[in-house]
């Protein structure tokens, strides 16, 4: 995977775990919302592993979020 298709799935899973977090917002059920919390911080933790991974961001995706 190149850097700039890695730094858009990066992108990708920080989206994926925002919603999450979102989601669990509107939820009542405690269980369902630990849920969302626990996907959103998965989600988070590999962002974080693939920029680690990624190094600098190539110009074309540093303002892409």
């Amino acid at each position: 995977m190149d850097k700039k298709a890695l730094w858009a799935k990066i992108a990708e899973l920080r989206d994926a775990a925002e919603q999450a977090r979102a989601l669990s917002v509107d939820l009542s059920d405690p269980k369902t919302e630990q849920g969302f919390l626990e996907l959103a911080r998965k989600l988070e933790a590999e962002a974080a592993a693939l920029e680690k991974k990624a190094g600098d961001k190539p110009d074309e995706v540093a303002g892409s979020w």
